[in-house]
């Protein structure tokens, strides 16, 4: 009998839920600091209402990293046109992320210096929106909605072997 082998590598978890975290630890982490320790990293940003924009870029990228960890997810190793994204797909993505944002100000009233705003759970959710509809779009224009793979093309390496992990 042929020995089974299995290989654990890293692309499962980049490619998984890895990235979403680490970068949902960041914000937090960000948020947990003092408001004396943050500014010399936020004084280059001098306009008013900069750090609405810090929080409408920061969501942004957890917006996209939530789709994309919820389509891998859903997926699970299925092509992207066997299952079209749906709009609850879309709604679950922003709810994770809206659920974070009010986590994350809420959070921010036990961290010396630093304090709750409704404006920043607002710039938050929309700026989650706005990367999850970035990241939708570059899923549609990587993989259009009807164009499947002809059937007549030839299988997937994975394919040609019934999918077996043993090589």
């Amino acid at each position: 009998m042929a020995e089974r082998r299995f290989s654990i590598g890293l692309q499962p978890l980049l490619s998984g839920p890895l990235p979403w975290l680490a970068w949902l630890a960041l914000i937090f982490g960000l948020s947990a600091q003092g408001q004396s320790t943050l500014t010399p990293y936020t004084s280059f940003w001098a306009f008013p209402h900069a750090d609405k924009l810090m929080h409408f870029s920061e969501y942004a990228v957890l917006g996209a990293l939530t789709l994309r960890m919820l389509d891998i997810l859903r997926l699970n190793g299925r092509s992207c046109t066997d299952l079209p994204l749906t709009k609850s797909v879309l709604a679950a993505a922003w709810g994770i992320c809206a659920v974070s944002a009010c986590l994350d100000e809420f959070s921010q009233r036990f961290s010396p210096g630093r304090s709750s705003d409704a404006a920043d759970v607002l710039a938050d959710c929309l700026g989650a929106a706005a990367g999850i509809l970035a990241w939708r779009a570059l899923l549609l224009w990587r993989h259009p909605q009807g164009k499947e793979p002809p059937h007549n093309a030839p299988p997937h390496d994975d394919e040609q072997n019934g999918g077996d992990l043993r090589r």
